[in-house]
């Protein structure tokens, strides 16, 4: 909850209604913050951001409409505007940058809750990492968690603006795809505990190596408190020796190296993993993929460290369901599709090739792989060993889709998703056969899904 003053002062806002005054407005207050005016809800605050598809200061009179409390525009555009907003008949305050108020405002709310909140980031893993660090804590406490990938400089705003004093944690994931936009967020957010999946080949299109990405991922620790923690893979060797040069109270997890959590025995199947955790807790994943430990663990060592017993814990994981387009099994005519097609980078594409390679070894293989994209001047590079490490795989074919990955040297390469399903390929795969789909979000691979279950109708 805002009032207008404290809007006004902490925005360093203007109230541009040339017929009222602030004492007038005292007493209004904004309950919550909405950038969308189809789903704003009456006595919420709309913040009108100009995005690359719309802007939201076209819509202010909509969201006013749908008794909005209050309006935050940007002055530029409200004094080109100003006859116009003064006619309305609710406070129209304006500020420099309505991005930037909005992490304001989420900063001051997120202040008003003593509770702790947890970030997660890394190059891999981390909206896993998150839903499990969730669904494990779901079981004693009341959770605020980041809706899908909203953890940008909009998405992670709007998620602690909705903290109340019914939630008894936060789970917050922060991407990036730059240098000092997890210290921003990180600054919004005040979290208590930072974890930090890994830092691997991905948004390199921004970054010159992986240094430079161990770097920005570990601004989110310049950003933790006096009685903060770090959790942190020790199986990513670079990392995991800068996170120890920052001196912090630190916990650390792994499959290979030496840590506080080690994951052993792992077993996997068909249907997901089992594994053994300082060869005394067992677990179970009904998820695929073995780098999945590495995202389970970090969710017990949150469990254990709020107080949750073990026993409790095993059996929220066994309960977690893989998040969409990230390592599900989708059946249809007797084929198991692994589909892995919400991103892409060197290492999530190696890991979903050898969990492919590995699974139901009697049937035919058939991988339908795309570009990985943001990996700069280094793009071809990834690319050729990706298709070296292939070279050893048997497999029954492999179909590529976009401009990059023709460097995979493919069977059949289309340069999109369009021309591979007018292709009408999809119609020849053998019906018990087992096919991977792994590429970055923007190649679309999720479209031959449909296809394909169409096709078994």
């Amino acid at each position: 909850m805002f009032t207008v003053n404290e809007i006004l002062n902490s925005t360093y806002g203007i109230l541009i209604n040339q017929n009222h005054d602030r004492a007038t407005y005292n007493d209004i207050r904004g309950f919550g913050v909405s950038i969308d005016s189809r789903e704003i809800k009456p006595n919420e605050i709309f913040l009108a951001i100009a995005g690359d598809n719309f802007n939201g200061h076209d819509y202010i009179q909509k969201a006013v409409e749908s008794k909005a409390a209050v309006v935050i525009c940007e002055a530029d555009w409200a004094k080109e505007h100003a006859e116009d907003l003064n006619k309305i008949d609710v406070p129209i305050i304006a500020v420099e940058n309505t991005v930037s108020a909005l992490a304001t405002l989420a900063r001051i709310h997120r202040k008003k809750f003593n509770i702790p909140v947890i970030a997660v980031t890394g190059s891999n893993g981390k909206t896993t990492t998150k839903d499990m660090i969730a669904c494990v804590l779901d079981a004693q406490y009341k959770v605020l968690k980041s809706k899908a990938s909203f953890n940008n400089h909009i998405g992670v705003p709007l998620t602690l603006l909705e903290l109340d004093s019914t939630y008894q944690v936060a789970v917050i994931e922060m991407g990036m795809n730059h240098k000092g936009e997890i210290r921003g967020l990180a600054s919004i957010a005040c979290p208590d505990i930072g974890i930090i999946t890994n830092a691997a080949n991905a948004h390199l299109e921004f970054f010159d190596s992986v240094s430079d990405i161990i770097e920005a991922k570990c601004e989110l620790l310049e950003q933790l408190g006096a009685n903060s923690i770090a959790l942190v893979n020790a199986d990513c060797k670079k990392l995991y020796a800068r996170v120890c040069d920052f001196g912090i109270d630190m916990i650390s997890f792994g499959i290979t190296s030496h840590c506080t959590y080690k994951a052993e025995n792992i077993i996997t199947h068909s249907e997901g993993i089992a594994f053994t955790v300082n060869e005394k807790y067992t677990f179970s994943l009904n998820i695929l993929g073995e780098h999945n430990v590495y995202n389970a663990l970090a969710a017990i060592v949150i469990g254990l460290h709020f107080k949750i017993d073990h026993l409790l814990i095993r059996e929220q994981l066994l309960k977690f369901r893989a998040v969409s387009l990230r390592m599900q099994t989708v059946k249809c005519l007797g084929i198991d599709m692994i589909v892995d097609c919400y991103n892409a980078n060197p290492t999530s594409m190696k890991a979903a090739i050898k969990f492919w390679n590995n699974f139901e070894k009697s049937k035919p293989h058939i991988a339908i792989l795309g570009d990985m994209l943001e990996l700069g001047v280094l793009t071809n590079k990834f690319h050729k060993d990706i298709w070296n490490s292939l070279k050893d795989i048997d497999y029954e074919k492999l179909i590529t889709v976009g401009e990059h990955s023709i460097h995979y040297q493919a069977n059949d390469h289309f340069i999109n998703i369009e021309s591979l399903i007018k292709s009408g390929i999809y119609r020849q795969f053998p019906k018990n056969s087992v096919i991977l789909l792994k590429a970055s979000r923007a190649i679309e691979l999720e479209k031959i899904i449909k296809k394909i279950i169409k096709r078994g109708k």
